[in-house]
């Protein structure tokens, strides 16, 4: 915010030469961020975590299951994946692509630290420790999405075909297709494989929310009415949000827990992606 709304808000600096043009069109671009940036986290939870603060609202806030839960458990849902979220990719996305793309530095979390500690440490060993913390946190944050995908996968088979639950050999076997699939994409390169089913996820998901919004399976007056309503509630109650802590007592303590530093932990793991 500091950047953002003083005089050094007012200075554009391209993250890439003077001379070159955008690699990807913005709709590819905007998809590949959704969809690289949130992925299957963003479905599952999407449903998941509403409904989960409807019936058991944050502590010290709302009744459940009343119209002022349903508004507070979308301005809950939005603190935790909405801007305060993305700033985070922001931030350490705008650090590494300003060092790679505007002054020719290795795409690397060290490469931030080089005016910081100079390119001779930068690059040597507390360089090396870096970019393995980064690639450990990396490591980690794929893996709560992709278990979380799994569960995800294995439940829908289990409703959809009708059969009880599933054993550890089905939900293996649906890590290692998903495994498979994302190693092809990154194999293929951004270009290609990223790049093209970011685009297919972002047509099925506007396909989805068409389908839901305006046709068949949703209230459309509602859902208008509702959206702008939950967004002025998220923005009345953002600095309750933020202030709520392990001081306004055990069940906030456990809520935030969690949920909140369980967000935090997670979306920060995802940082060296970008």
């Amino acid at each position: 915010m500091f950047v953002g709304y003083t005089r050094l808000g007012k200075i554009k600096i391209k993250l890439g030469l003077d001379d070159e043009e955008p690699e990807y069109n913005t709709v590819s671009w905007l998809a590949m961020l959704f969809s690289a940036g949130m992925g299957i986290g963003l479905l599952f939870f999407g449903a998941y975590e509403p409904m989960t603060y409807y019936m058991t609202p944050p502590p010290g806030t709302v009744a459940p299951e009343t119209r002022e839960a349903m508004h507070t458990a979308l301005a809950q849902t939005t603190y935790h994946w909405g801007l305060n979220a993305w700033a985070m990719y922001a931030l350490v996305g705008g650090a590494v692509a300003y060092g790679a793309y505007r002054r020719g530095r290795v795409p690397l979390m060290s490469s931030i630290l080089e005016p910081l500690f100079g390119a001779r440490h930068a690059r040597g060993a507390a360089g090396q420790v870096i970019d393995i913390f980064a690639i450990v946190a990396t490591l980690f944050g794929t893996a709560v999405s992709l278990g979380i995908g799994a569960l995800q996968i294995g439940r829908g088979v289990e409703i959809v075909a009708g059969i009880g639950p599933l054993g550890n050999t089905a939900v293996i076997g649906i890590i290692a297709l998903l495994s498979v699939a994302f190693i092809a994409s990154a194999v293929s390169g951004i270009g290609r494989g990223i790049q093209w089913l970011s685009n297919i996820n972002m047509a099925l998901a506007f396909m989805l929310g068409i389908f839901i919004f305006i046709f068949i399976a949703g209230p459309t007056l509602f859902l208008l009415n509702f959206i702008p309503s939950a967004t002025l509630v998220y923005l009345q109650t953002l600095p309750e949000m933020i202030g709520r802590s392990a001081s306004s007592g055990e069940e906030a303590q456990e809520f935030v827990s969690a949920w909140t530093v369980f967000y935090w932990a997670w979306w920060v793991s995802w940082t060296p992606r970008w």
